[in-house]
């Protein structure tokens, strides 16, 4: 089984998984066309190349170079992704592909591989060492888990294994999302094209979202003018995008890219980012089975659409969805933390030589 690369931007690009005698690998693949038309990434893993994607490989002459050097180029490739936007859909084409120039550092005649290569270290270096300050900060480092994490992770076994079997229980029942949910009212939408008109520089600088799926939605931050600011104090937030389903948690002030109301706006008195995340999973994984582009996830929709969430004496159990998502926290940073200790103690090792 090798890697399938194609057009998406989550997972490397990684789609699907094939059975091929032939593979490539330490190379790179760029989106051909779409709204990430032009997006690069490195395959460190075995791959082939699937539809709506290309292969970027070195030539004859460069077989050798590092895979730093590559995310190097890769990241000047990614610079100039505007360039493929056109009048209808996004594209690159090869031709123009290889064409394209990039400014490589250059010395004795030669291209600098061992700067590009020291630079991406150097990066990378800084960047541990911000992950490693955030891990501390934030208590993540703390990845073992306690009694009542082990019975949580427990119960919820049990809990599925119940699920498969019977639509309704008594530790689970269905909800409109409505009933779950507050649709926020008086949410402002505002044109991208138009945003140097309502710049102020006096006010504190926040994220501008839109229906991206990259970014976690994030287009680009701004300055602008109060009136036009979504969520200011800040409540912990739910955006679902009607066009791909995707869904965006969010704990600060916010400006939304128009889309005539194709972004639901969610709070509750109940939400945070604990239960929140438990919540997406249930949403998401209703509304990618119910919506599509052609069929969007209207906020008609959405509000009769129905989640299953666990229940305490007939009440949603938010105490079990809260923990749940602690524990399985844990169990996601634990390979992270142990990767950051490695690679801390590696660059240690190579600055003490």
């Amino acid at each position: 089984m090798v890697n399938t690369i194609t057009g998406a931007t989550t997972r490397n690009g990684i789609n699907f998984y094939s059975y091929s005698d032939f593979s490539y690998n330490h190379e790179l693949t760029i989106s051909k066309d779409g709204e990430y038309a032009g997006t690069v990434f490195l395959q460190t893993e075995p791959f082939i190349v699937g539809g709506h994607c290309m292969g970027i490989f070195a030539s004859k002459n460069y077989k050798t170079m590092s895979d730093e050097s590559k995310l190097y180029i890769a990241a000047l490739i990614n610079k100039v992704r505007p360039m493929w936007a056109g009048n209808d859909r996004p594209s690159v084409q090869k031709s123009r592909l290889e064409k394209l120039e990039l400014e490589l550092p250059f010395l004795n005649n030669e291209i600098a591989f061992l700067y590009m290569e020291n630079y991406i270290k150097a990066l990378e270096a800084e960047r541990i060492e911000t992950l490693e300050a955030y891990l501390t900060v934030t208590n993540l480092r703390d990845y073992h888990l306690t009694k009542n994490d082990e019975k949580v992770l427990d119960k919820f076994a049990k809990l599925s294994d119940t699920k498969s079997r019977v639509e309704e229980s008594e530790d689970y029942a269905y909800f409109k999302l409505q009933d779950v949910l507050k649709w926020c009212s008086g949410i402002k939408e505002l044109n991208p094209l138009k945003l140097d008109e309502l710049s102020d520089e006096s006010e504190n600088k926040y994220p501008f979202y839109g229906q991206a799926i990259i970014n976690n939605g994030i287009i680009s931050y701004h300055n602008l003018r109060r009136e036009v600011l979504n969520n200011p104090d800040g409540r912990p937030t739910i955006l679902i995008h009607s066009n791909n389903q995707n869904i965006v948690y969010l704990e600060s002030p916010f400006y939304l890219k128009d889309g005539h109301g194709a972004t639901s706006v969610l709070q509750s008195e109940k939400l945070d980012k604990y239960t929140a995340f438990y919540l997406m999973t249930a949403i998401k994984k209703v509304i990618e089975k119910r919506f599509n582009y052609n069929a969007k996830a209207t906020k008609i929709g959405l509000k009769e659409t129905e989640i299953q969430l666990p229940i305490q004496n007939g009440q949603i159990d938010y105490t079990f969805m809260s923990d749940f998502i602690r524990a399985v926290e844990k169990l996601v940073i634990k390979d992270l933390v142990i990767w950051a200790d490695k690679k801390i103690a590696t660059t240690k090792e190579v600055v003490a030589r």
